[in-house]
């Protein structure tokens, strides 16, 4: 299962990585929303980890923009 996630603080995108990898999830990491909207639209995600302050685009804009495209399942970290 590939998971996207989108969070600012890199300890906090870091440590949710170690975790899911370690659990078996191939995990990639974005650390803004222009960033992270780039990667969810080109790639095919099962989930995306959203946080919802984020530099360049918010998380509530991103999932607005990919939800016009996709119907990826998002979880907002806030």
């Amino acid at each position: 299962m590939a998971i996207l996630i989108i969070e600012d603080e890199k300890n906090m995108s870091d440590l949710l990585k170690l975790e899911l990898t370690h659990s078996g999830y191939q995990c990639d990491q974005a650390f803004d929303g222009e960033k992270g909207l780039l990667m969810a639209l080109k790639n095919d995600y099962e989930l995306i980890l959203l946080d919802l302050m984020l530099p360049r685009i918010n998380g509530i804009e991103l999932c607005r923009r990919l939800r016009e495209v996709k119907q990826t399942p998002v979880i907002m970290l806030t």
